[in-house]
């Protein structure tokens, strides 16, 4: 495989994901309160997750935190001084919010929150990791294709930014008919423009931002 998903969820990260309001409520109506993204893509593949006998708990944790980190490029730097509400929001443990502000923002020297805690912020070298991060889960978990439009969607992002980000993992852009989007994709989105498919396969290229770049 090009990447090693150890490198992008670790296991020891893994066991800090609550599964078992998934496994417990398959049912959508049970679930839906613990996913924090507003996105389809998320929606379905949890769906067609839990819709067999005996779900894949790798596959479930790994969209659960891709869904964590949709809900994290959504929120405002403002938002993330007060960790406990941005833990709140997320739906996630202590201990995956403590990991996502390590990997995901920068300390901004010489600002501090009133409680004099030091201030985190995600800059635009460290929101472009982010992306990378959930352009490669979406990968992974779509047998190594994703369209980019979809991206755009759930990140509220222009459908040219979401080819970059592809592109900066190494993805290789195709032309994608409307018809097969609108068959392979969730999103409500109006799909217009930029029809493209991204393919991850080897030999790749990598541009100079991607995410072996920015670790």
């Amino acid at each position: 495989a090009i990447y090693d998903m150890e490198d992008v969820l670790p296991k020891a990260l893994q066991s800090h994901i609550d599964i078992l309001p998934f496994i417990k409520n398959t049912d959508a109506e049970g679930y839906k309160p613990f996913i924090a993204a507003r996105s389809q893509f998320i929606y379905k593949k949890i769906e067609r997750i839990l819709g067999v006998t005996k779900p894949d708990t790798v596959e479930l944790r790994r969209t659960i935190y891709l869904n964590y980190l949709m809900r994290f490029y959504g929120m405002q730097n403002k938002f993330l001084r007060n960790r406990a509400e941005c833990i709140k929001s997320l739906s996630c443990s202590p201990e995956i919010a403590d990991a996502i502000f390590d990997i995901f923002t920068d300390c901004d020297a010489g600002s501090h929150n009133q409680d004099g805690s030091p201030v985190f912020v995600k800059t635009t070298a460290t929101e472009n990791k982010l992306a990378c991060y959930i352009a490669v889960l979406m990968l992974s978990l779509n047998k190594w294709t994703a369209y980019p439009l979809e991206l755009a969607a759930d990140l509220n992002i222009p459908g040219k930014k979401a080819e970059t980000y592809f592109q900066n993992v190494g993805c290789k852009l195709e032309a994608a008919s409307a018809a097969d989007i609108a068959a392979n994709t969730y999103s409500k989105r109006p799909r217009s423009g930029g029809n493209k498919i991204a393919i991850l396969k080897a030999p790749v290229q990598f541009p100079k931002a991607s995410l072996r770049g920015s670790k």
